[in-house]
């Protein structure tokens, strides 16, 4: 009873802290044009919220700062209080994680790196208000700066869990059930019914399928399938929670002035998400084909229990679209890093299929030009080495409606992996950067083309040469290949020192 209590408060007072503005329109405030500006000439800080700076004890809720997986307090006002610290830096560019509301706890884990989303329209109540997070645009921007807003939309947090056994509450682990059994019983039965990969995964099954857990059960191509006595029995429900406490809650209806249609589906409904389960291949790549590894890459959950939203669905597309479209009105973002890119659409065997990222990117700069704000840069996180395939990501298109862009820019991965990595930590031939370059560019360099081709570079292009849209339209003006967001080191890899702990190394790969 006393932990039920507990949590109850808990819950109150995070519905306290959030404030009742929390779902106003904005007002008709001014927007910051960036006329003129060139990204290339910026340098960006990312900033995690939650690790940055306790500026407001007043939102201090669930907050155990000793504790790495828990919330520690850092806030919007922190970032206030430390604008004049990172303009002396040099800092040009602020990156701030997520700003929705997330599932409170995952597992005894917080949701304090934004990344488990629960509603798309409200701010998360541990960073502030509204009024709040646009104070901080605002006076970021006062001092010349500008501000990327993070954004997840393949996924949102551990809202639901899949019924597998049919008894109405989230099981950690049942008998029975999962891909490994029901795949088996088809694949043997009718091995005519599986493809050459879904007989290889069946077979690898009996080994290393050792997952049936509800909330995160590994991927089943034909959707996560319920399982009694008697054997696999089709589609399992799918169950949202409804524990306040934790904000593990259905996503609420969104409100009037967002002006979506009550005969519409929300992010409560099932049908908006792919229900397939985890993405497996990862650990077992090489036993599958490209095609395999992508299907599960677009189709499954992100490991976790982050529930992959269907954004084929045109519902889906256009609500999410419209939720970002108010955040680029709300606050005066100038820009958006995405997350998980590479697990949307699949430009690099269809470049002319608009899908997701065709329609939201462009939805996205035509917004910020409605708003007088031009240069919007959209760049993606796609945490793959493979330019091939994050590069595709950058290639505009197009089909019956006309052409379309994709993304600005993406993190370069390759370059850490295969030029930072390779040439400062391992000691590799310097010969590593010229080859990342040539192919990014499509271009070949007599002394280093045999070397280059010897060791897997593409000939590329692999990234594209000209602009989505110049900044009249909302764009940046600049080609993808000419604007790579280049890091040493991120939130999701070991620090550079960590590896090569060498300062004089690092100095080097800081040039």
């Amino acid at each position: 009873m006393l932990s039920r209590l507990v949590a109850i408060s808990l819950g109150s007072a995070l519905l306290a802290c959030g404030g009742a503005g929390d779902l106003d329109h904005p007002a008709d405030s001014p927007h910051q044009p960036n006329v003129g500006l060139d990204w290339r000439d910026q340098v960006i800080y990312q900033i995690m919220i939650d690790r940055f700076d306790n500026g407001d004890p007043n939102n201090d809720i669930n907050v155990a700062p000793s504790v790495p997986g828990r919330y520690h307090g850092g806030d919007w006002q922190g970032v206030i209080d430390r604008l004049d610290y990172l303009e002396t830096l040099g800092v040009t560019a602020l990156w701030i994680s997520p700003v929705v509301k997330n599932t409170e706890e995952d597992a005894g884990f917080a949701s304090y790196h934004g990344y488990w989303t629960q509603d798309f329209l409200r701010p998360n109540a541990h960073f502030g208000d509204l009024t709040k997070l646009r104070e901080l645009v605002d006076k970021a921007h006062a001092k010349g700066m500008l501000v990327i807003l993070d954004v997840v939309t393949n996924h949102v947090g551990q809202l639901f869990y899949y019924d597998i056994n049919g008894n109405g509450q989230p099981d950690d682990t049942i008998s029975g059930g999962g891909f490994a059994h029901s795949c088996l019983q088809i694949c043997e039965q009718n091995p005519g019914q599986c493809s050459t990969d879904e007989l290889t995964y069946c077979t690898d099954g009996q080994g290393y399928l050792e997952r049936i857990i509800e909330w995160d059960p590994d991927y089943d191509p034909r959707g996560i399938q319920g399982w009694t006595s008697l054997g696999y029995s089709g589609a399992a429900d799918v169950r949202f929670t409804d524990w306040p406490e934790i904000n593990r809650t259905p996503p609420p209806r969104p409100p009037d002035w967002f002006d979506w249609p009550e005969d519409k589906p929300w992010f409560d409904d099932a049908s908006w998400y792919n229900r397939k389960g985890r993405v497996y291949v990862w650990w077992h790549e090489a036993d599958y084909t490209k095609d395999f590894v992508r299907e599960q890459e677009t189709r499954g959950d992100f490991p976790g229990g982050l529930k992959d939203l269907d954004t084929d669905n045109p519902d889906v597309k256009e609500a999410l679209i419209k939720s970002f479209e108010y955040w680029i009105e709300v606050a005066d973002f100038d820009g958006f890093r995405i997350d998980t890119v590479k697990h949307i659409d699949r430009p690099e065997v269809a470049q002319n299929v608009r899908g997701f990222w065709g329609e939201f990117n462009d939805r996205m700069r035509a917004k910020a030009v409605s708003l007088g704000k031009q240069n919007f840069f959209i760049f993606g996180e796609g945490f793959d080495g493979n330019d091939e395939l994050i590069g595709s990501y950058t290639f505009g298109g197009s089909d019956a409606a006309g052409s379309f862009g994709r993304f600005d820019s993406m993190f370069y991965f390759s370059q850490k992996y295969r030029g930072i990595d390779a040439v400062f930590a391992q000691n590799q031939p310097t010969a590593n950067l010229e080859c990342l370059y040539n192919s990014r560019m499509g271009r070949s360099s007599p002394g280093t083309a045999a070397f280059c081709a010897a060791n897997g570079f593409p000939a590329g292009p692999t990234y594209q040469a000209v602009p989505h849209a110049m900044p009249e339209r909302g764009g940046v003006g600049l080609a993808p290949a000419n604007l790579m967001v280049n890091f040493l080191d991120n939130h999701d890899l070991p620090r550079f020192l960590f590896d090569k702990p060498d300062a004089n190394v690092l100095r080097a790969a800081l040039m």
